[in-house]
């Protein structure tokens, strides 16, 4: 999939986007000097020093925005090593020396261990070699200071010059945040019994914020999402409306506006500092073999590890920047990679007030098509390289990308194979994929390879699955984040070519 991105800078600073149960720029947000200002980064599996660069950018970011804390989510050290752990302090304290911006301020840390950090070494891919290497080390010499062997209290005292504790409070500007670091893959053991004997200690009258690496059960991206706990966190924030939990684990794009539930408390996702990830179940996605089968298309480019290793690709790189008020957050999502605003803030009421997806959904907008001559989907057929290079024949589905909408953007796609013979039609197949700028900001959604007086998306489809006797046709629907879907446009009716004679 061929796109032409460029590096224009989105300024979305000067608009709030108000998700349902909050506000819209009530009170005069803009104008208004936050209580509290920090920033939240999360999964940013530091191995060398070099892979600090754009951690450190981030960091300088934060420090020239007059962050009163940053916020790291889990998942520090990509392989648990006491070298690694030992670059994320490094960078912190160039960047924070003693925990002070250049004017003086305190700049808190707030950190947590995510799995990477205890298990990374356990998780051996084709790059963890190489990153020993690096350290003039070997994957056995490596063992002797993973950090469980090390001790996870001992490496954080060495590194972080701060006591260690499993689950932990902090007081930044009269504000309370509570750390829980990985524990295991079910959640945090203890947690619960945790609230109930310290919750008296934390001022619940105004928001209140909760972090550690997955995601607490059943909130941000629904139930289906990978990495949520098994209900401790959830349950222990229910009775509070003013709690808010920050997680990760996921590396879920930002631009997925799901990364934010509102129910008894408020949950946020972090996506990711190192690498975010568009994984669901389509057609040019990286999970869901089921549906990707034929991989007839790359991935789409929102940034893989095969990225971060200069190997293809450009990382998509997230984090965000949250300003609180006595009665609401303004949260900024941003790309570090490209220097950009992913689109408005979110501005959160507090204490919250539950809105459900699918309530939110039912009052989105859907994403739309431009209308007027030469906006029809144009339908080709190629000899290509699917996936993993093997020559075959393809089907390309070619059509203008979808306008933003007020707060819709279009996130993915549906292709709808229609088919007709005789006086019959029927749908044959649905396929899903991912618009190419969906984990990017939403100055690009409009961005596309040229094709005459227009710029037009490509999607591949393999042509053994078209009809080869019947005619048929796609119609194309733009989908939001929450599913929703747009109007149809049609494809021309068309056959499958009759392959060349032989001499």
């Amino acid at each position: 999939m061929n796109i032409l991105v460029s590096r224009r800078s989105f300024l979305a600073g000067a608009a709030a986007f108000s998700l349902s149960g909050c506000m819209s720029g009530k009170g005069g947000f803009l104008s208004g000097k936050p209580n509290i200002r920090f920033g939240v980064i999360s999964d940013i599996h530091i191995t060398d020093w070099n892979s600090t660069e754009i951690f450190r950018k981030t960091l300088r970011w934060y420090r020239d925005q007059g962050v009163d804390a940053v916020m790291i989510v889990g998942d520090m050290a990509d392989h648990g090593i006491l070298p690694q752990l030992e670059n994320v302090a490094k960078a912190w304290y160039e960047v924070f020396p003693e925990d002070r911006a250049p004017d003086g301020r305190r700049v808190e840390k707030l950190f947590v261990y995510g799995n990477h950090d205890p298990e990374g070494i356990d998780y051996r891919d084709r790059w963890m070699d190489a990153a020993f290497a690096v350290h003039g080390m070997t994957r056995e010499q490596a063992k002797e200071l993973d950090l469980r062997k090390v001790g996870m209290g001992e490496a954080w005292e060495q590194c972080f010059h701060e006591q260690y504790s499993p689950i932990y409070r902090k007081s930044v500007k009269g504000y309370d945040f509570i750390g829980g670091h990985w524990d295991t893959w079910s959640g945090i053991r203890g947690l619960e019994d945790w609230f109930k004997a310290n919750i008296q200690k934390v001022d619940t009258g105004k928001p209140f914020f909760y972090f550690q690496h997955p995601h607490p059960k059943d909130t941000v991206y629904g139930p289906w999402a990978w990495g949520h706990d098994n209900g401790q966190s959830t349950r222990s924030l229910a009775p509070y409306a003013n709690a808010v939990a920050f997680s990760g684990h996921s590396h879920t794009s930002l631009t997925d506006e799901r990364s934010v539930w509102r129910g008894e408390f408020t949950s946020i996702g972090t996506a990711s500092l190192s690498y975010t990830c568009l994984s669901g179940p389509r057609e040019n996605a990286h999970g869901a073999s089921w549906i990707t089968a034929k991989k007839q298309m790359p991935a789409v480019n929102e940034g893989t590890r095969a990225a971060v290793h200069g190997q293809g690709g450009v990382p998509v790189r997230q984090g965000q920047l949250v300003d609180v008020f006595s009665d609401r957050l303004v949260v900024r999502r941003r790309d570090f990679d490209r220097d950009e605003d992913l689109d408005e803030a979110w501005n959160l009421e507090m204490p919250t007030k539950a809105s459900p997806f699918s309530a939110r959904a039912a009052r989105s907008a859907a994403p739309a098509f431009f209308s007027g001559a030469g906006m029809a989907p144009i339908v080709t057929f190629e000899r290509g390289k699917d996936r993993d290079g093997k020559e075959t024949d393809q089907v390309i589905v070619s059509f203008p990308p979808a306008v933003a909408e007020k707060s819709a953007r279009p996130f993915d796609y549906e292709l709808t194979l229609e088919a007709r013979e005789s006086d019959v039609e029927a749908v044959v197949r649905s396929y899903r994929f991912y618009s190419p700028t969906a984990a990017l900001a939403k100055c690009h959604d409009e961005e596309a390879e040229p094709h005459g007086c227009f710029r037009y998306l490509k999607y591949f489809l393999p042509r053994s699955e078209m009809p080869q006797k019947a005619e048929f046709r796609f119609a194309v629907r733009p989908l939001n984040c929450y599913g929703k879907k747009g109007e149809p446009i049609f494809s021309d009716w068309t056959r499958v070519p009759k392959p060349p004679k032989k001499a």
